[in-house]
Parts: structure tokens; sequence; C-alpha cells
């Protein structure tokens, strides 16, 4: 197994080191704002892109960055074998809004 890490003092320390190693894990170090490299920064931009398109005011700014991060996580990604991070995570495809309307879309 490997794990990335940016370069966080929390990622470099004996004890982190000592517990790949006995797990068999090899940890690696990235770039900490190149969303080329670092998954978490490409996920923060990805959510940037959405938040700029939903336009949210202080009065809705919690529901629109839940809505945001709802439907990211409901995105097949080729990263993750056209899967999307909702069903990485609980092993059922994601539902997809108003697919009461397409029932060939359903699977039976």
């Amino acid at each position: 197994m490997e794990i990335g890490s940016d370069r966080g003092r929390e990622f470099l320390n004996e004890t982190l080191k000592s517990a790949y190693k006995s797990l068999n894990v090899f940890g690696h170090t990235q770039s900490a704002y190149n969303s080329r490299t670092n998954c978490a920064e490409r996920v923060h931009k990805e959510l940037r892109i959405l938040m700029k398109v939903l336009e949210p005011t202080s009065t809705d700014f919690k529901f629109k960055m839940n809505l945001a991060v709802n439907y990211y996580n409901s995105l097949p990604s080729i990263r993750l074998g056209n899967r999307s991070p909702r069903e990485i995570l609980t092993g059922c495809p994601p539902r997809r809004l108003l697919t009461h309307l397409h029932p060939e879309d359903l699977e039976p």
C-alpha cells in the first residue's frame, strides 16, 4: 500500500515512519499546493469551481457547500476505476436525481 502526503510535520515524524514500516506501507511526500499531484488540493480546486457556479451568499453558504460536496462525491472518476467516491465508500452506485423519469436506466 502507498500513502501520499504533503510535507506537513504531522506526516514527517519517527512514529509515523515506524507505523508505516510495521504495516508494510510506503509513505511518500508531494507538493502541498500542486493540484496535479496532491489529491486533496485537486478536490479543493473542484469544490472552488462548483462554489463559484453556485454563487453562495452568507445565508446559504453551508447549504451550497453541502450540495457541492454531495455532487462531487457522486461523480465517477477515472482514478477510481470509473466509480464515485460515494460508491467506493458505500459499495452502492450513487442515486441520480430524477431517475424515476428514466426507468430504463434503473437496474433490476
